[in-house]
């Protein structure tokens, strides 16, 4: 029976050896350094980066699809209501207006003709905006406001002119000059407004 005890208390005393060792060991562990805690917080700052990266470049990628679909739209819109089926009001104005204002290059016209023939200026300009210029409102704001001014801008010119007595319109170089190629750029600078439009809206 002493024996048996002995034997007990010889494994009791190797196995608190054992223990003490092995938390010796253990203790012996280095725990996690400052460069440690460092490079795990830079690896989840490095994926949440990544993941608003990712977010970000899916919006921006579906912000210019919409983009590209408005400026289609746009374009498909201008051909559709101007290129493709109302071209010839737009010549038809401008082939008019010429031809009320070559009554001006004749002799002898008194105030009271000048003011029929810019009444009937006037009155083409004004079914011109009705009926083609209104129509780039379904387009593009801005656009239809540049194409408007010019056309303004012509009626105003040739208005001016009709009634300013120091101009001698009976004299074919003037009346060139100050009316046959004052209508002709207003009309290269309205096609040339057209031609350009890429679609970008113009309200920027």
């Amino acid at each position: 029976m002493d024996s048996f005890s002995f034997f007990i208390n010889s494994l009791f005393v190797q196995f608190n050896g054992m223990t003490e060792s092995a938390t010796e060991i253990f203790c012996q562990f280095p725990k996690k350094s400052f460069l440690d805690h460092l490079y795990s917080a830079s690896t989840v700052v490095i994926a949440v980066a990544n993941l608003f990266l990712v977010l970000y470049i899916f919006f921006k990628n579906n912000e210019k699809d919409k983009n590209l679909n408005e400026k289609n739209r746009r374009i498909n819109l201008l051909k559709t209501l101007i290129l493709d089926y109302n071209m010839k009001k737009f010549y038809d104005f401008f082939d008019n207006v010429i031809l009320k204002t070559t009554q001006l290059n004749e002799n002898n016209i008194d105030i009271t003709k000048k003011r029929e023939i810019n009444d009937e200026i006037n009155d083409l300009a004004s079914n011109f905006r009705q009926s083609f210029i209104d129509l780039f409102l379904a387009i593009d704001k801005v656009l239809y406001e540049k194409i408007l001014a010019q056309t303004d801008s012509l009626i105003d010119g040739l208005t001016n002119c009709i009634f300013d007595e120091g101009v001698n319109l009976q004299h074919k170089p003037k009346f060139e000059e100050l009316i046959t190629k004052e209508i002709r750029q207003s009309k290269t600078e309205i096609i040339k407004i057209m031609f350009l439009y890429s679609g970008e809206t113009c309200d920027k």
